[in-house]
């Protein structure tokens, strides 16, 4: 079997990496590159499109306004009406988790767009199968990676750091709410300084608020490097895919503007897939070596199993949660009981994703290197128990 060629992988990623906003023309050319080398490479290539009805901007804002609404009466509320703000804070320590189901289930929704033809935005996704074959698939491997990117106003990393410092203010005061009425504590509301924490609360609402979309990002590190990784291995498995597995490659459109493409593939297909035996590898800011984390877990077995692989490979792979705000592409199947996970990197660079800074100079050959290789050993090792 072919090995993994971090340099072609590489130059895939080279050749999309420019501005590539949903609904511009870079999207378009790097969706059609995509199409191309997946159709060399002998798979039956399909384009799912769809029109984008609403995007997240305005259903965030909606909720961090409603935030600061909340916010605003507790603080009013805090030593008068303590039980009032104790019961408005808890609200909005909630607000984030119950937001993120809310839009989740609206992206499944997003093409039902009315308005007329011209005004309408759309992306699609790119799915490549390999031909049918006589003996059907035991098992299903989709190879997931999103090719659109964006700018903002404020990196990612920074815009998660002001919604984790919000809700970690809201949580301190009420703590500070509970202990007040305690009697072996009864003093300790005077060191929450809740007016502090409010003030902290109030100005990292109003940050994330003021954050707009461009389309000056490269996307080198989110997301050309994954585009690139599994490219590859479409190319390794065309030649040769083991026994039993069916290798799917999936590539989202309109990823920066909610989960669109994958939530709108989750919900159009989920009755073709049967849980035991198929299985979403999503690729997401990888390219720096020694950084690998893997992220998501509802599926302990398929975890345990691919950092079981990177420790026999010498290969760092840390574990991490899903943070507040961070939203990836594995998220709308592994919401429906799949086993699905993402593959990302956690460095100093990612603190340049949706800059204008975000460009091919931040990929290294090692790391994409280490991310494809272990996918690749993963699938092989599926194949093996299948």
């Amino acid at each position: 079997m072919d090995t993994f060629d971090s340099a072609s992988a590489f130059k895939h990623a080279q050749a999309i990496a420019y501005p590539r906003l949903v609904g511009t023309e870079g999207e378009l050319r790097a969706a059609g590159y995509i199409k191309e080398q997946l159709e060399q490479y002998g798979y039956t290539v399909a384009e799912e499109e769809f029109n984008i009805a609403y995007t997240p901007w305005g259903f965030s804002r909606f909720f961090l306004m409603s935030a600061l609404i909340l916010l605003g009466f507790s603080w009013l509320s805090y030593e008068s009406l303590p039980w009032l703000a104790f019961v408005l804070l808890s609200i909005l320590l909630f607000v984030q988790p119950v937001s993120k189901k809310i839009w989740l289930k609206l992206a499944q929704k997003v093409s039902e767009d009315k308005r007329e033809p011209e005004k309408r935005l759309s992306s699609k996704n790119i799915i490549a199968g390999q031909p049918e074959a006589a003996d059907k698939p035991r098992t299903t491997v989709y190879l997931i990676a999103h090719y659109d990117s964006k700018s903002q106003t404020v990196s990612l990393p920074v815009r998660i750091f002001c919604l984790v410092l919000a809700m970690g203010a809201v949580f301190l005061l009420l703590v500070g709410l509970g202990l007040q009425h305690c009697n072996l504590f009864c003093n300790f509301l005077l060191d929450i300084k809740y007016d502090l924490w409010f003030t902290v609360a109030v100005l990292s609402v109003l940050r994330l608020l003021m954050v707009s979309t461009q389309n000056k990002s490269s996307g080198g590190l989110d997301n050309a490097g994954s585009v690139g990784v599994v490219l590859e291995l479409a190319r390794m498995f065309s030649r040769h895919c083991p026994a039993g597995i069916e290798i799917k490659c999936l590539f989202t459109g309109a990823e920066e503007y909610g989960l669109l493409g994958a939530s709108q593939y989750a919900a159009g297909h989920l009755n073709e897939w049967r849980r035991e035996n198929t299985y979403f590898i999503n690729l997401d800011g990888v390219g720096i070596e020694k950084k690998l984390v893997l992220l998501g877990q509802k599926d302990p077995e398929l975890t345990d199993e691919i950092v079981k692989l990177a420790h026999r490979q010498h290969i760092k792979l840390g574990r991490r949660g899903l943070l507040p705000g961070l939203l990836v592409d594995h998220i709308p199947f592994a919401e429906n009981g799949f086993p699905a996970v993402t593959l990302a990197c956690a460095a100093s660079k990612s603190l340049l994703i949706h800059t204008r800074y975000d460009n091919i100079s931040l990929l290294d050959k090692a790391g994409l290197e280490e991310v494809g290789a272990l996918t690749a050993t993963w699938i092989q090792s599926l194949a093996q128990r299948s």
